[in-house]
């Protein structure tokens, strides 16, 4: 398989800060470098869809993505007091079962720089409460109007690493109905899926709403596709994307 041609701007709307956009640019140099596989062209702007595969797909994501966009993330991340408490009270407490003085420690050590990455790439934050969403539906509509990508982390458990993917969030399938309406253009949804095996990133062929079928069902329907699209995120689809078209993202 053919490695994907980096050029110096990426295709696309350009994103991120400049600060940020030098601190890929240095980690790149001391990360191996990813392969670029998938269904041939992809045109954007368009609504990106991948895993947390425990906070590795983020990382993955950013460093190698040939394109740059706006990622979707907890509000409680993007503030440096609430990403304080957050890492505090959830990563090291609850899931890394640290004690309470440590986890203090390492939390007050991480979230300033870690709020600067998030302000950094401009992430667009989802707030969980129904008066607030309508504020990260509006971005979102914003930035895609503004020829920007958008990207979903859709799984709701983000520590798994398996091959099943597990239950997913539903917006992105909302988004895809408000873009619709809005613009009366269809949204490509494309799922991107990193395969820590292989070192690839599969483009997989976007999945379009059909409004015509109702929300409901096409809700389920997409999910449903989804769901059995990032289920291959381990190795399978990797190794299919050896035999598939080199992908190539552009604007």
């Amino acid at each position: 398989m053919q490695k994907h041609k980096r050029s110096a701007q990426p295709a696309g709307a350009a994103v991120y800060r400049p600060g940020f956009r030098r601190l890929v640019k240095a980690l790149k140099l001391f990360c191996p470098r990813w392969k670029i596989a998938g269904h041939g062209q992809v045109e954007t702007p368009c609504l990106f869809v991948s895993r947390h595969l425990n906070n590795y797909g983020p990382v993955v994501l950013f460093l190698h993505m040939p394109v740059e966009y706006r990622l979707w993330v907890l509000d409680s991340l993007v503030e440096v007091k609430d990403n304080y408490n957050h890492l505090r009270n959830v990563t090291f407490r609850q899931r890394m079962r640290f004690p309470l003085w440590l986890c203090s420690l390492f939390a007050g050590l991480l979230c300033y720089p870690a709020a600067w990455v998030y302000r950094g790439m401009r992430a667009i934050p989802v707030h969980r409460s129904s008066r607030k969403l309508v504020q990260t539906l509006q971005e979102t509509m914003e930035a895609l109007e503004q020829g920007e990508n958008v990207m979903v982390l859709t799984d709701v458990s983000y520590t798994n690493t398996d091959g099943e993917v597990g239950e997913l969030y539903g917006g992105f399938v909302y988004v895809a109905r408000l873009y619709k309406r809005k613009t009366g253009k269809d949204l490509r949804i494309v799922p991107v899926l990193p395969d820590i095996r292989t070192r690839t990133l599969f483009f997989h062929e976007a999945l379009i709403y059909r409004e015509e079928a109702g929300y409901g069902a096409e809700k389920e329907r997409m999910k449903a596709q989804l769901h059995q699209i990032l289920s291959f995120s381990q190795g399978t689809e990797g190794e299919k994307g050896k035999r598939e078209t080199q992908a190539h993202v552009s604007g």
